[in-house]
């Protein structure tokens, strides 16, 4: 091997360890993050009083959650999978500039950074309609706008 192959064995090798860990360390906080989840449902669907309403809320944020989740962990499996398994003859640079190339990786990048983005405005947003639906129980009016303002704001965000 050249000095170059070395170099660029070493570069590709010190980014995928890289990524490795920190997938490693979001794995873990997601495991955290799903216990708690689970907890937190088991605890409503045995109280006497279950609202249905924060059930929806907490049910929505793990499943944004786990596509937030699922979205950080898939491009580096796709740049490994592409970039060291699949071998081109330009070598180690080229393998990995053909795995940034795939049109799903692109998709992946996209969907995480538009839900890390997103997320805690949705989240944030979700709470305060939920503690004020709670406050005016009866008030129809109230209840649409908020919602509306809800979706005006998550709409906002996205744009």
């Amino acid at each position: 091997m050249t000095s170059e192959e070395v170099a660029e064995v070493l570069s590709t090798g010190r980014v995928l360890f890289i990524g490795v860990v920190s997938n490693l360390f979001l794995s873990t906080l997601f495991g955290i993050y799903s216990l708690a989840y689970f907890i937190s449902l088991y605890i409503y669907f045995n109280a006497e009083n279950a609202k249905k309403a924060l059930i929806c809320v907490l049910s929505g944020n793990f499943v944004l959650m786990l596509i937030l989740f699922v979205s950080s962990v898939v491009p580096l499996l796709v740049l490994v999978k592409h970039g060291l398994v699949v071998a081109l003859p330009g070598g180690i640079m080229e393998q990995i500039t053909a795995a940034y190339l795939q049109t799903h990786l692109t998709a992946w990048n996209s969907t995480d950074v538009l839900l890390s983005s997103v997320i805690p405005f949705i989240i944030a947003d979700t709470v305060i309609v939920w503690r004020a639906w709670a406050v005016w129980m009866n008030n129809t009016k109230v209840k649409w706008t908020l919602l509306l303002l809800m979706l005006g704001d998550i709409g906002e965000i996205d744009s």
